[in-house]
């Protein structure tokens, strides 16, 4: 499998993928990222929503301010 099929398949930048490949970029280091960007515990994004959970609002449009 091409790093672009599997970017494809995942719904990812292929930039992604090739940085995992060659160890620049860590799936530790995405998801710390990811829980630091979205100020949630690291446990949250592994949690199944109820299908009767209403779902969340969509975040603002934007960057966060810094």
């Amino acid at each position: 499998m091409t790093q672009e099929h599997l970017a494809v398949d995942a719904n990812v930048d292929r930039t992604a993928i090739s940085g995992i490949e060659r160890g620049s970029t860590t799936l530790v280091d995405l998801l710390d990222r990811l829980v630091t960007a979205l100020n949630v515990d690291i446990s949250d994004l592994f949690v199944d929503r109820p299908e009767s959970a209403p779902c969340p609002d969509p975040m603002k449009a934007g960057r966060k301010p810094r």
